[in-house]
């Protein structure tokens, strides 16, 4: 039987996925179940501390974590650096704690050209939905305003 619950924390939530503390636990439910699998997955080969699987239904994982890594949703194959730097992107001030706990040798300048390669990224559909196109031409000059020679170049 679970204790009684005194607070239920919304941790993120969106169309996509959302992430509820529930006591000392969280529920991770997701639209697809590819990303709990995927998330089961990394947490079976964390190099670092990491959540207890309490169980998984379709499109909800329950876990607990009391300290830890307790997303692993973005996690993937490939260059460690790029994992480090999704868990450490909203909270620069613990990379070098995240660093000493990994345990091998990572340069943090790594991790932080990361962050900035993951925001740019991020930002890109959103940048050029806004019509900006770092490629495209200058606009043509406006009646009355400046000569093309005074406008900035591309």
């Amino acid at each position: 039987m679970m204790a009684r619950v005194e607070n239920v924390e919304v941790v993120v939530a969106h169309q996509a996925r959302a992430t509820v503390r529930v006591g000392d636990g969280f529920l991770k439910i997701d639209a697809d179940q590819a990303h709990l699998d995927t998330e089961v997955a990394a947490i079976a080969l964390s190099p670092i501390p990491a959540p207890e699987v309490l169980w998984q239904q379709p499109s909800v994982l329950a876990i607990r974590a009391v300290t830890g890594v307790i997303d692993w949703s973005e996690a993937g194959r490939g260059d460690p650096v790029f994992d480090l730097a999704t868990l450490t992107l909203g909270h620069p001030e613990r990379l070098g704690d995240v660093l000493a706990g990994y345990g091998e040798d990572v340069d943090a300048e790594a991790v932080r050209a990361a962050w900035s390669l993951r925001s740019l990224l991020a930002a890109g559909p959103h940048v050029s939905g806004a019509g900006a196109r770092p490629t495209a031409p200058p606009p043509p000059p406006v009646a009355g305003g400046p000569p093309t020679s005074a406008r900035p170049g591309p």
